[in-house]
């Protein structure tokens, strides 16, 4: 009688966030243990920082990381949530850029005036003037690039819709609200570890619930 090779396991069960529920104590902090290092805590402190400077240098150096370690890790397989994350904290980093931008645009920047011995003779403040137009059409395209297209000589028989120009490439689209580009950083960190079941105390044995409680508290 030929013996039936046993049924696979049926596969694990994952949550929301594609993690399975039983690799990790739910109580007092959900963690997986990694052997390279990148805790749950350090991977959530590594965006934080990230979203905040848009640097991964500054980031990895926070967390007592290398910069290498932190590509090692978005690229590993089953990080898709650190790297989604990553994404949503550069698109957040993003908005300081713009900050800087308008800083730039209304309040100039220095430039050193030097004598011929290379000795600062003052401080000289330079306006981008291209740089402000390009945020008040960014921002407001309804009035500012109105008045562009207002200021085109319409050639005789030509109509003026035939006038307007063909959008360019090189010139950038009126920048979207920042809700609608920006990722939300908090869900995406909560991403990053596996949905919290109503009730996590009732799965774990009793004594180790208080154990892990105790200590928690001495931590």
């Amino acid at each position: 009688m030929t013996q039936q090779a046993p049924s696979p396991p049926p596969p694990a069960v994952r949550d929301a966030h594609g993690f399975n529920p039983d690799d990790f104590e739910w109580i007092p902090v959900a963690r997986q243990r990694r052997s390279d290092g990148w805790t749950p805590q350090r991977q959530r402190e590594f965006i934080e920082v990230l979203a905040d400077t848009g640097s991964v240098v500054e980031a990895a150096r926070a967390v007592r990381m290398s910069a290498n370690s932190c590509y090692r890790l978005r690229r590993a397989p089953g990080a898709e949530g650190f790297a989604a994350a990553w994404e949503a904290a550069i698109a957040y980093a993003s908005r300081r850029l713009v900050d800087i931008a308008f800083d730039r645009a209304v309040n100039g920047v220095e430039d050193a005036v030097l004598d011929k011995d290379g000795a600062v003779i003052h401080l000289r403040r330079r306006y981008n003037d291209r740089l402000l137009m390009f945020l008040l059409r960014a921002h407001h395209p309804e009035r500012y690039r109105a008045a562009d297209d207002r200021r085109r000589v319409i050639p005789a028989g030509e109509t003026e819709s035939a006038a307007l120009p063909a959008a360019s490439a090189a010139e950038p689209a009126a920048l979207p609200a920042p809700s609608a580009v920006i990722p939300d950083i908090a869900r995406a960190l909560d991403a990053l570890m596996p949905v919290c079941p109503p009730d996590p105390h009732m799965l774990m044995d009793p004594e180790d619930l208080e154990n892990l409680i105790f200590n928690a508290r001495d931590d």
